[in-house]
């Protein structure tokens, strides 16, 4: 079940045995959670009288390997439980929970992250009356994210009280939003989004009537967290290293996984974009902070190395980097937690979005971090990239997100295209990324130049082209080309546009159904319709026929080596085919063909009813 045992009550209650079955008599209607016993075939009934029952659900039971549980979570209120179908004795446990949970679920992320959103959730417990736990599991992520297990970070009986079963909760990142309420609000049951309570998110809080300065509680809490010895000797020792070196400031380079790892073409999202810090901020911001004690946190040493050494050779200053005041023959998670506690003791601490630089802060000055963006604007942003690009020397994925950056603020200030394709060609210049292809073959399409987007479009796999493409959610195709494409096919323009674009965006958007439109049967077929009705346009026929047959043979809409399976609305191409338009053309094809064997009059007189006949009866 959700719950630990310990959450709950075990309900006492009066057993009727009759010769097929037991019933359990509980004294009153209850809100129960759980029915457990040890049998796997036991049909189970309840009821609020010992009359009406009504069988539990399968969907209900939950098989475990010592047990079987039936999970109503109070979601029916009962007094009478029936077992029948019993093979031997059974052992039988009611659970009514004395509490409600707020959960911290797993996250796919860093050590911040997790930290923030227990800290949440023991806040929350701590001004409610619910519980709190939390889920962990271990997470390795490249070279970049390492988490630990739990039980070597956290002691026992912590671990024992307020650490649950992952295996138990299904969360999704669209349900970890807290409604906004007042902190008594949310023990109400009716405001539960959970049938436990709520699971809790690493976002600070949005809880309304929230003091301005509750994360001077976060400070206590984080302390207050029963870490393991050896954490806690760290934690005292990085905080008297850190407090000799009197005030300082920390900008928090975030990198790892987004730059580096399978994440880069997330950058054009906000919320992964503004996690990370490009190297021209990184150099912006130090050379703004040059009248006090700079120390830099970073995931990528080569990075930082080189921002130390280009500011003492052109500005003649000092810059510090954290780890080397760490000891480097600790693990890398603690290294990473250590980091975590020398970064607390700054006066102020720079980043983008990180989890990590946002419980630094709530730990040590107990306020928010300063992102980047709050201290320059826009046009400030993209003026100092653009400056400062490649001015350091770093990874060349490095000068890859610096571009995608780039692109975003040129995007957001309404840059022309042939600017953007300029930035776009110098960061391809370090790396032909996919990402980046995609962009420059987007801007292409965006002014209409086909030929340059058929170009870079080369440079690319295709499977590749669609994963990425498919990213930029702009719907280029639709939005710009679709008319140009749709009406080459559509009408008879003579004019090929059998190229690779043409064919990559037919397979991606679909356009199977455009192809098969464009199949002599279906032509023929809404020929023959829509001139049926009178006898002045019957005699049109033969003229559109020939018409049709002609212009067909000039249009060059798709090269027919790629199947229709291949299109995204194949299956719709598919009942376009079993049409009757579409079976009456192939059918005057196939007479047409035969022409010398008298088939065109038996299409007339015989195969146009027995079509018809065939489509009423179906």
């Amino acid at each position: 079940m959700i719950f630990k045992e310990i959450d709950c009550d075990i309900l006492d209650n009066d057993i009727i045995k009759k010769d097929t079955c037991i019933i359990y008599d509980l004294g009153k209607d209850i809100d129960i959670d759980i029915i457990r016993f040890n049998d796997k075939n036991v049909v189970v009934s309840i009821a609020k009288d010992d009359e009406k029952f009504v069988v539990c659900d399968k969907t209900l039971f939950k098989f475990y390997e010592e047990y079987t549980e039936v999970q109503l979570y109070a979601t029916k209120e009962l007094r009478f439980i029936k077992f029948e179908n019993l093979s031997h004795e059974l052992d039988i446990k009611i659970f009514k929970r004395k509490i409600n949970l707020i959960i911290m679920p797993i996250h796919n992320s860093g050590l911040g992250d997790r930290i923030i959103a227990i800290l949440n959730a023991i806040y929350l417990a701590r001004h409610t009356n619910l519980k709190f736990g939390f889920l962990w599991s271990e997470l390795k992520v490249d070279d970049f994210i390492d988490i630990v297990k739990k039980e070597d970070l956290f002691e026992k009986e912590f671990l024992f009280n307020h650490c649950y079963d992952e295996k138990e909760f299904k969360w999704s990142w669209s349900n970890l939003s807290l409604p906004r309420l007042t902190l008594k609000e949310y023990e109400k049951k009716e405001n539960f989004t959970q049938t436990f309570g709520y699971f809790m998110g690493h976002g600070f809080l949005n809880v309304a009537n929230l003091p301005d300065n509750y994360l001077t509680e976060y400070k206590i809490l984080f302390y207050e967290l029963p870490f393991k010895k050896e954490l806690k000797s760290l934690m005292q020792d990085m905080n008297e290293k850190a407090k000799k070196l009197g005030d300082f400031v920390v900008i928090h380079i975030r990198s790892g996984d987004i730059v580096y790892g399978k994440r880069m073409w997330l950058a054009h999202e906000n919320f992964i974009l503004f996690k990370a810090m490009p190297t021209e901020i990184a150099l912006e911001l130090i050379i703004l902070n040059f009248d006090k004690k700079v120390f830099l946190a970073y995931e990528d040493e080569e990075q930082a190395l080189n921002l130390k050494t280009y500011i003492k050779e052109k500005y003649n200053k000092e810059i510090y980097l954290i780890r080397t005041f760490i000891d480097a023959k600790l693990d890398k998670f603690k290294q990473t937690f250590s980091e975590l506690i020398f970064m607390s003791n700054a006066k102020e601490i720079y980043s983008g979005g990180s989890g990590f630089s946002r419980l630094a802060s709530a730990i040590g000055s107990t306020k928010y971090p300063t992102h980047y963006n709050t201290i320059f604007k826009q046009e400030k942003i993209f003026d100092i990239i653009n400056k400062n690009f490649a001015t350091i020397k770093i990874h060349y994925l490095q000068n890859v997100y610096s571009t995608i950056v780039l692109y975003i603020f040129a995007r957001k200030l309404n840059k022309d295209e042939k600017a953007i394709q300029e930035l776009l060609l110098r960061g391809l210049d370090f790396d032909k990324h996919p990402f980046l292809l995609c962009l420059v073959i987007d801007s292409c399409l965006k002014v209409y130049d086909f030929e340059k987007a058929s170009f870079y479009l080369k440079q690319i796999k295709l499977d590749i082209f669609k994963k990425y493409y498919f990213m930029l959610n702009y719907d280029i195709f639709l939005k710009y080309c679709e008319t140009r494409f749709v009406n080459a096919l559509k009408t008879t323009i003579q004019k090929p546009i059998n190229n690779d674009l043409c064919k990559t965006f037919f397979c991606i958007y679909g356009m199977s159904v455009v192809i098969v439109k464009n199949h002599l049967s279906y032509k023929f077929g809404k020929i023959l319709i829509e001139n049926s009705h009178s006898f002045i346009s019957c005699l049109k026929i033969p003229y559109l026929l020939f018409a049709t047959a002609i212009n067909h043979k000039n249009l060059d809409y798709l090269d027919a080596s790629i199947p229709l399976k291949y299109y995204s609305d194949y299956q719709e191409a598919l009942k376009i085919q079993k049409y009757f338009t579409y079976k009456l053309g192939s059918a005057w094809i196939k007479a047409y063909k035969n022409k010398w064997r008298l088939s065109l009059l038996k299409f007339i007189f015989k195969d146009i009813k027995g079509l018809k006949k065939r489509y009423k009866k179906n």
